[in-house]
């Protein structure tokens, strides 16, 4: 399986570098494509201009790029067949009826084109039995995830990260995690 990180950055401090860094801690073994206009290398990874320029079909995607360009991001994933996109963006109903058309726009796009979302706002998910964990919280590079058979959902980022912490810190795992 393949992987876009679309809006993702070299930079090691900025938010958009954590997914890479997250998906192969964590024993990724699928294919992981860095998409950036102005980026040559991430992680010594090829870094493409597009998700069109990809030389593999893409399951899932991650979008990281700020809101007006989100709408723009999932035409594209549409277009390439991706069937799962996770939005890390912000701007969206959370701000009030301006931001509340753009995330319908995105939501009627997905539909039109069979697209499962997964946010907007949101920090990522992770299926751990299965050694995918696609997020930008911070707890994901800190933490060793214990499989187990405890799920969580979570509208807070920062609260999933408080209970996965404590949790592994009392020795319970998890099967599947989403903010």
């Amino acid at each position: 399986s393949a992987i876009a990180l679309i809006g993702a950055s070299a930079d090691a401090s900025r938010l958009t570098s954590r997914p890479e860094r997250v998906l192969r801690r964590h024993g990724y073994a699928g294919q992981v494509f860095p998409i950036h206009p102005a980026c040559g290398r991430i992680a010594g990874q090829r870094v493409y201009r597009s998700l069109g320029a990809v030389p593999a079909a893409v399951e899932h995607a991650y979008v990281m790029q700020p809101a007006i360009a989100v709408p723009q991001a999932i035409e594209e994933c549409a277009a390439a067949g991706v069937t799962v996109v996770t939005i890390l963006s912000a701007g969206f109903a959370e701000t009030g009826a301006r931001g509340r058309r753009r995330q319908d726009a995105i939501v009627a796009t997905a539909r039109a084109a069979g697209v499962r979302l997964i946010g907007p706002n949101c920090l990522g998910l992770a299926d751990v039995p299965g050694r995918f964990v696609l997020s930008a919280n911070a707890v994901f590079e800190h933490e060793d995830l214990r499989p187990g058979g405890l799920g969580l959902i979570s509208q807070s980022g920062s609260m999933l990260g408080g209970i996965v912490t404590r949790a592994q810190e009392r020795g319970l795992g998890f099967s599947r995690v989403v903010s």
